[in-house]
């Protein structure tokens, strides 16, 4: 055998700020079987490599140019990443109340904002040749005029959420005109067993295994506006093209979606037809519900210049989520209720 170490390519080296959500679960789990070096910053703050804390990182807080330990800088400048994940986002459940105006304002852009110029400015210090991927949302398009929605759709942000996630956006083009490999990815709706269960999809899956599990036979599934029109990814596909995009020598703005419009009453017909139930889609809110029109994808450009995977289809990956959705409701079950004296 001629082959050495020498003539082996360097294993690179990803560093996912958001680690413990969804999407960073997921796309370290991918990077991984990849053989991808991961290192990840939860939420806490707490650095991760190989499923081990190894220390913290202050992302949003601080002096950006701090090499001190524990600044983000010095961070950075340990992994020398090749791929860095900028997945970290602030948000309140919709069954919640949301805080103080001014602390959503705040929390919103410490986090979408401040916190992606840290790592930026970490990136420009230490690791100039990484390529920093930012991931957006199809909340920036708010209402838009047209659909489907592409990278040249003018945003109109109305939120908090959206209005920090497209100035990061900004930031991200800022810095590419600096010569920094930037680039956003404008995710639109994309699920996994690992959502919460106050999300749609969610409490659309409980409810059909709940009914399967009690041996219903039709399954009342109540909703706000079952007409809603989203455009809906398998998870894993969504931080698949992620990693492609931060493969690409250059960096631009990519619009990640399935680009297919399916309504809220579609998603309980085909997680009922999983079950094999019948469902009976009732809305429950005001009739007169504000039409929005349709956040759809187009994700022509995506499609171009990385090279991916065939989609899981939605009626497979609908069926995934119930199946998931049993397995919890059945394994607490099996837990039985806690002992409420402890």
């Amino acid at each position: 055998m001629t082959s050495s170490a020498a003539s082996r390519p360097a294993r690179r080296t990803a560093l996912v700020i958001g680690a413990a959500g969804q999407d960073g679960t997921l796309l370290s789990a991918r990077l991984r079987g990849d053989d991808v070096d991961v290192w990840g910053v939860r939420s806490d703050g707490s650095v991760v490599h190989d499923g081990v804390v190894v220390g913290s990182a202050r992302i949003s807080h601080g002096d950006p140019r701090d090499d001190e330990d524990g600044g983000v800088g010095a961070l950075v400048a340990r992994v020398v990443p090749d791929e860095v994940y900028y997945l970290a986002a602030h948000h309140h459940s919709s069954e919640q109340a949301p805080p103080p105006p001014v602390e959503l304002w705040r929390r919103s852009f410490a986090v979408h904002c401040e916190g992606l110029v840290h790592v930026l400015e970490g990136v420009v210090a230490h690791a100039p040749r990484a390529h920093v991927v930012y991931a957006s949302s199809s909340h920036v398009f708010g209402e838009p005029a047209t659909t489907p929605q592409n990278e040249s759709t003018p945003l109109s942000p109305l939120t908090p959420y959206a209005v920090t996630k497209a100035a990061g956006m900004g930031i991200c083009a800022a810095y590419r005109r600096r010569g920094v490999r930037a680039s956003s990815a404008i995710l639109f709706n994309h699920e996994s067993p690992l959502r919460a269960r106050h999300f749609v999809v969610q409490r659309v899956a409980y409810a059909v295994a709940a009914a399967a599990v009690a041996g219903q036979r039709t399954v009342r599934i109540e909703l706000g506006n079952p007409d809603a029109v989203v455009d809906w990814s398998w998870a894993d596909d969504v931080v698949g093209a992620m990693a492609g995009i931060a493969r690409l020598e250059e960096s631009d703005d990519f619009v990640v979606a399935s680009g297919v419009a399916r309504t809220v009453r579609e998603l309980c017909a085909a997680a009922a037809a999983h079950a094999g139930l019948d469902v009976d889609v009732v809305q429950n809110g005001n009739a007169a519900l504000r039409r929005v029109p349709p956040l759809v994808g187009d994700a022509a450009r995506l499609h171009s210049r990385v090279a991916l995977s065939p989609p899981v289809p939605f009626s497979r990956w609908v069926g995934i989520l119930v199946d998931a959705a049993r397995a919890a409701l059945v394994a607490a079950d099996t837990a039985g209720p806690k002992d409420s004296s402890r």
